[in-house]
């Protein structure tokens, strides 16, 4: 969310550069003109990995829930591969 607003600031400040330039000299700026494009697609980039990354999270928010029980009568190993502590509940992959 940081890059995204970071790449949006980038992408205000290249815009302005431009108008400036163009009205102040009187001449194109080629060299800011590629950053302002480089910003924009930096920008979609950022949208896209924030959207996959909230419909990610609500795919995971709609798992089913799991208890200790319902591990233990699955014949399902209920230690955490991580913390190698007993896993009291869970989501069901």
């Amino acid at each position: 969310m940081i890059d995204l607003i970071i790449q949006i600031s980038n992408l205000f400040t290249h815009t302005l550069l431009v108008i400036i330039t163009l009205a102040k000299f009187n001449i194109y700026p080629i060299f800011v003109v590629a950053s302002v494009f480089q910003s924009i697609f930096e920008i979609v980039k950022l949208f896209i990995l924030l959207y996959q990354s909230t419909s990610l999270v609500k795919m995971i928010k709609s798992l089913p829930e799991l208890t200790l029980e319902q591990i233990v009568a699955a014949d399902k190993d209920s230690t955490c591969i991580v913390c190698q502590q007993e896993i009291e509940k869970g989501k069901l992959l």
